[in-house]
């Protein structure tokens, strides 16, 4: 083998050797990318035979089947900025399960849900916490109709306010009239709508904010400074996808392989993530 490596090297070094191994260079570049064609189609296929086989299996109800949400009721299979399997399983964001628990013990008369998406939090929440009206944000048109329509579907709609642009000023203005609750996952925004102008009317708010320090590494820590006085912080990190695959035990995908198991519970994120979870210290 080395030697042969030696040989097309010689050739191709010399203008005449590489004169007549060109034509063979450009066909096995061919029958290469004819290949990974051929192999993406596969793929594909397969892809969207798996998806057909959960959605007429597993997920047939269209309902959040495990965790704090669980019975929550799908209007479509669609999800908006995050995949759909595993929050129609119940495993989306299972870091954060404890924490969610934990709000449930909590009475709140504001729930606000900054980059809603198709409603999974927002209309969850307000399922799990039942007390309290709710603002759901998108600047997604699309995310806010397909919300409107969970929350129709899970009869919460009289709870809740939806709006496309939710701002600095506008957390500012909000008026809480005793404890808030602010979910936020607004894709790098983070900076912009936490600020100290803002931050006296926190105080009293529980947040979960979910930072993307991958687009800006200078999210978590300018938010833990600006929080430092006013709330006890703590800090959750995402699991990988290929962890999640082997750590996630549900009855539902107790005889898959771990190939499918991956597929199901995998959400896909661009690097491991970091969400802060800050209670008012007073």
């Amino acid at each position: 083998m080395s030697f042969l490596k030696k040989l097309i090297f010689i050739l191709v070094s010399n203008n005449t050797g590489w004169y007549f191994l060109r034509p063979f260079s450009r066909l096995g570049s061919l029958i290469f990318r004819v290949r990974n064609e051929v192999e993406a189609k596969r793929k594909v296929l397969a892809d969207e035979n798996l998806h057909e086989t959960f959605f007429d299996t597993i997920f047939h109800e269209r309902k959040v089947l495990n965790g704090p949400f669980k019975g929550l009721q799908y209007p479509s299979y669609n999800s908006i900025g995050s995949t759909l399997y595993p929050k129609l399983l119940g495993s989306y964001e299972k870091e954060l399960h404890e924490i969610l628990k934990s709000l449930s013990e909590i009475e709140f008369s504001e729930i606000i849900n900054i980059g809603c998406g198709e409603g999974y939090y927002a209309i969850g929440l307000s399922l799990l916490l039942r007390k309290g009206r709710v603002l759901a944000c998108d600047t997604d048109p699309d995310a806010l109709l397909l919300c409107q329509k969970m929350a129709a579907l899970n009869n919460v709609s009289d709870r809740f306010i939806f709006k496309n642009e939710f701002t600095a000023l506008d957390l500012k203005n909000f008026e809480f009239t005793k404890r808030g609750l602010i979910i936020c996952d607004c894709e790098g925004f983070e900076k912009n709508i936490f600020n100290t102008a803002n931050l006296a009317n926190l105080k009293q708010c529980y947040l979960l904010i979910e930072t993307h320090d991958f687009m800006d590494i200078e999210i978590s820590g300018f938010l833990i400074d600006l929080f430092s006085l006013t709330h006890d912080i703590t800090i959750i990190q995402s699991l990988d996808d290929i962890q999640k695959a082997k750590r996630y035990q549900y009855e539902e995908t107790r005889s898959f392989d771990l190939i499918t198991k991956k597929k199901l519970f995998g959400e896909r994120r661009p690097a491991i993530m970091e969400w802060l979870y800050l209670i008012p210290i007073s």
